[in-house]
């Protein structure tokens, strides 16, 4: 229609309803109905406010003056005017004007025909959305979500509005989310915007509906740290660019949205905190520089569109989140010009009045930290200067309990350390100490902060408070993976805290409180392993209580958690953010203390007592092997009591050189030769390499075992080249290493002049906690009758590795002891078949190629027909006991050097599975030996009609000891063998 045929006609309806006489009722409806319709469409291509106030009286009029002869549908005129007052309520935030959009709308919802019905709904839900401010905050949200769920429900599939459906629930399940606190609607979000990328009718809407799914992805990952919802997140908003070229009017959010996941995944690769995978380190880290490099190019289109396109502060937020990605673009790969780009683009920011109070303190920390960087770099008074005035002015611009102040608190902390004066440094640990304590920060970021203060307190020397310090950061950590997380996310995120434990182990023996360092020690390692066995035993046990309970707590706890310091979709929220984090804080302490007020949960949630732990070591002494850079000691709990053995000669510097020249000489001797090397050359590697086993052996025995054993085990049993005698009453004796410990052969060390070692003294085991070992100790009884049955999983031939001749021997060894016996062998033996067949068998022995990945110990494999069998794969709780496995493969109970205490191995992994026993190898193995070591093991468990799996750590004592008399100075051929369990 031509502009000025619809002016004339709106002159010709107003002289029709205002000249002499009027019209007919009837005609006068709808010349008004008319009039209104033409005004709205003349606003909504000019723009002119009054035409927009005309059109509402209009409708308002013909609404009033409709006959019952006629004219006008009532229910049309309120859902066009209802529309026409929410369009005015986005321009002039009348309160009034909103309120009567929802009455109308609300009016126009009771249509009894289901599609009708589901329309008028979604018109409802969307003022209501609009709105929300103005009418009440989450209950407004709340009502617009249930009128879209009951909308979504009316439609039938191929309804054209249902994608539009699906987009407007699941913004608006985020906008709840976020206003809330209630992270548990991201995932509903997440989904009802898959599901409308999935039904859109064309392209048009797919960027628009990609865009909104990309921010709820981010603010999903925020919630759970699950990274492959931030992948999923990058691929959806990488399809919005591709479908919103230039000029469109979605490609800025898309840009700057883009940008903003891409500096959230940089920043986990600078911090080495994303999971490997089994990826090589470079791979890594290319892929790191190419996201950096996506990201920057992203934002400075994105700033350059805000600048002309955006009102200022949008691009006063896109000139932030540059900044952030040319500073972490140059943490990765040492980018000066971009450093000095961020700080210009960051003190230009600063020096905005007034900046938005949400943006305040993420820009002055952003400077503060570009500053220290181009300090550290090349110190300059001026620098160090302004970047104390940026953190303490990110620190002054939130209230105390505030959930960023901790972040701010760090970093001024961060700051002043590099500054390194002594008042500095005093400065620096009461900033932690307060940081630590802001209760509705995420845990991460406490626990951070409350280990660095413990070090900083340690330093000055107040041992007490550095202990209250790790004590608080320990016992933070326990809810740092709360949620049930993936384990590669949550390894990652303990990864954050390498030797936490120890560190507060040594402060607490340090200050002679023994017993509180072995509680230390447990409640700091082995987090992953504890979680599983227990399966969140606290909650369980609330929930078989009161399951009310139990998910107020989860919900609040995944809440508290749901922000990190770059969280995207965050600085420009809610202005009552910050109080609804500190409110669902203190929700939290009051829920806390109401189940702790309840019979028999007095202790929920807090570490166990030292008394409680004590009783794993009821058959001889637990040998907690604590190493710290302070001092490294031996904890012996036994009787109830743990005793200090001092380590002096044992530093955590020399540890670290012993250990990498030990993994090398194993893997010189037990590795394929190389086919190049000259043969003289290759023999003199592997009796270098042997060298070095056997003074690493001696030098373990001189400065751990054997103070250890002076303590624990004062008389020897046997001479090393006796036989032990039949019924010989040996003891028993649990070492739970700690740190690069874990990496090597404890129970086998003994002096190199071949004297008396710990096979002499002790029929050792291992264990990766007091904990772990109670837990094994309650799973299967001591059975009076003999097992008779087993499962055996054999691979004599793996496509790309060596064959495995030893595999149908050790088959022939079980059935020889076992009369029932099910073999998955060759193609038979798939990862699926295992997993399936493992909870029927009290006895799995498994001969295969093993392999552990150091840096991801969690991808530590058996090798079996069409895949591998994870460590992961394994890392859940049996559903039905099992007596003992037999891994008769390479590296099945070394740990990783990443990780070293989470205990993330094949034989933990086996024990989770519901294995009381687990016989494994530290390294590579032979297969001829091993089948040797295996003869004689069974042996060993033999009784009439079957085996006594609670024979095994006696039966591979004997079987070792044997092998050790054939090859005394080949340990490397016998020493790898190691047993698990009670």
């Amino acid at each position: 229609r031509a502009p000025a045929d619809r002016d004339a006609a709106i002159e010709a309806y107003r002289s029709a309803l205002t000249g002499f006489g009027g019209l007919e009722p009837e005609l006068a409806g709808t010349a008004r109905t008319g009039l209104a319709s033409l005004l709205a469409e003349r606003h909504e291509s000019d723009g002119d406010p009054a035409d927009l106030d005309a059109a509402i009286e209009a409708y308002r009029s013909a609404a009033g003056s409709r006959s019952a002869h006629g004219g006008p549908d009532p229910d049309e005129l309120r859902r066009t005017l209802g529309g026409l007052l929410v369009t005015r309520y986005e321009l002039r935030r009348r309160i009034d004007d909103i309120t009567e959009a929802v009455r109308l709308l609300r009016e126009g919802a009771d249509a009894r025909e289901p599609a009708r019905r589901a329309r008028r709904l979604a018109e409802l839900a969307y003022a209501l959305g609009r709105g929300y401010a103005d009418l009440g905050g989450a209950d407004a949200l709340r009502a617009a979500r249930d009128a879209l769920t009951e909308a979504e429900s009316l439609l039938p599939p191929d309804d054209p509005l249902r994608h539009q459906v699906l987009n407007n629930l699941g913004n608006t399940l985020r906008e709840l989310s976020d206003l809330a606190g209630e992270p548990a609607l991201l995932e509903p979000a997440a989904v009802a915007l898959r599901a409308a990328v999935a039904a859109a009718p064309d392209a048009a809407a797919l960027p628009t509906y990609r865009s909104n799914l990309g921010l709820v992805l981010q603010s999903l990952f925020t919630s759970t740290q699950d990274l492959a919802t931030l992948t999923e997140a990058i691929a959806v908003l990488a399809q919005v660019l591709e479908t919103a070229p230039p000029g469109h009017p979605d490609r800025l959010p898309a840009l700057h949205n883009y940008g903003s996941a891409l500096n959230r995944r940089v920043e986990l690769a600078v911090d080495g905190a994303l999971p490997t995978g089994g990826q090589a380190a470079d791979d890594i880290t290319a892929a790191a520089a190419r996201d950096a490099d996506a990201a920057v190019t992203a934002l400075r289109e994105a700033a350059e569109l805000a600048e002309r396109e955006a009102e200022p502060t949008e691009y006063l937020r896109t000139l932030g989140t540059l900044a952030l990605a040319h500073l972490l673009r140059h943490r990765l790969r040492d980018d000066p010009a971009g450093l000095n780009e961020a700080v210009r683009l960051l003190q230009l920011l600063s020096d905005r009045q007034p900046l938005a109070g949400a943006d305040r303190h993420r820009i002055h920390t952003n400077l503060g930290n570009a500053l220290l960087m181009r300090y550290r770099a090349h110190p300059d008074e001026a620098d160090a200067t302004a970047m104390l005035v940026a953190h303490r002015a990110a620190v002054d611009a939130l209230p105390a309990e505030h959930p960023a102040r901790t972040m701010c608190l760090s970093n001024l902390a961060t700051a002043l350390e590099a500054v390194a004066t002594p008042a500095a440094l005093a400065e620096a640990t009461a900033a932690l100490r307060a940081a630590a304590a802001v209760e509705s920060a995420p845990s991460l970021l406490r626990s951070a902060a409350a280990s660095r203060y413990a070090e900083h307190a340690a330093a000055a020397g107040d041992l007490p408070a550095a202990l209250d310090g790790y004590a608080t950061a320990i016992e933070l950590i326990d809810l740092v993976a709360w949620h049930g997380m993936d384990t590669d996310d949550q390894a990652r995120l303990l990864g954050l805290f390498p030797g936490l434990a120890s560190a507060a182990a040594a402060v607490a023996i340090a200050v002679d409180r023994p017993e509180r360092a072995v509680e230390l020690l447990e409640y700091g390692r082995g987090v992953l392993l504890t979680r599983a066995h227990d399966a969140g035993a606290d909650l369980a046990a609330l929930r078989a209580q009161s399951p009310r309970l139990a998910d107020r707590l989860a919900d609040l706890q995944t809440a508290l958690d749901g922000f990190t310091a770059l969280e995207a979709t965050g600085p420009d929220g809610p202005s009552g953010r910050a109080e609804q984090r500190y409110d669902l804080a203190m929700r939290r302490r009051e829920l806390l203390a109401e189940i702790r007020a309840r019979p028999g949960f007095a202790d929920f949630l807090r570490p166990p007592s030292f008394a409680t732990l004590a009783r794993a070591a009821v058959d001889g002494p637990v040998v907690l092997v604590n190493v710290a850079v302070r001092r490294c000691d031996a904890l012996v709990v036994a009787d109830g009591r743990v005793t200090v053995v001092p380590l002096p000669e044992l530093t955590l510097a020399e540890l670290v050189a012993r250990t990498a020249g030990f993994l090398t000489a194993i893997a010189v001797l037990t590795g394929a030769a190389d086919p190049d090397a000259p043969e003289p050359q290759a023999q003199r590697r592997r009796l270098a390499a042997r060298t070095d086993v056997g003074q690493t052996l001696d030098w373990l025995w001189r400065v751990v075992t054997a103070p250890v054993l002076d303590v624990a085990a004062p008389t020897p049993t046997a001479s090393s080249g006796a036989e032990p005698a039949a019924g010989a009453d040996w003891p028993r004796l649990w070492w739970c290493p700690t740190g690069l410990l874990t990496l090597l052969p404890l129970h086998a060390t003994g002096p190199l002049d071949g004297g008396d070692g710990v096979l002499d003294r002790v029929v050792p085991s291992y264990t990766a906690s007091l904990r772990a070992l109670a837990h094994a100790r309650r799973g299967v009884p001591a059975r009076p009758e003999p097992v008779d049955s087993a499962l055996v999983v054999g691979m004599p031939q793996t496509p790309g590795l060596a064959d495995l001749p030893g595999v149908a021997r050790e088959d022939e060894i079980v059935r020889r002891h076992l009369p029932r016996v099910r073999s998955l062998l060759g193609p038979a033996a798939t990862p699926a078949a295992v997993l399936a067949a493992l909870p029927d068998q009290p006895v799995a022995h498994l001969s295969c190629h093993g392999t552990q990945d150091l840096r991801a110990p969690a991808w530590g494999r058996l090798t079996l027909a069409g895949g591998p069998l994870h460590v992961r794969d394994l890392w859940r709780p049996a559903g039905r006991p099992g007596a003992l496995a037999v891994l008769s493969a390479c590296e099945t109970v070394r740990g990783g050097a990443a990780l070293p205490d989470e205990a993330l191995t094949l034989g933990t992994a086996f024990q989770l599975a519901g294995f009381r026993h687990v016989i494994g190898a530290l390294w590579s193995i032979s297969d001829a030996l091993t089948v040797r070591l295996c003869a004689d093991l069974y042996d060993g468990l033999a009784v009439p009609g079957g085996i006594a799996p609670d024979r095994a750590a006696l039966a591979l004592h004997r079987s070792v000891r044997r092998l050790r008399a054939a090859l005394p100075d080949r340990p490397d051929t016998w020493a790898g063998y190691a047993h698990l369990g009670p």
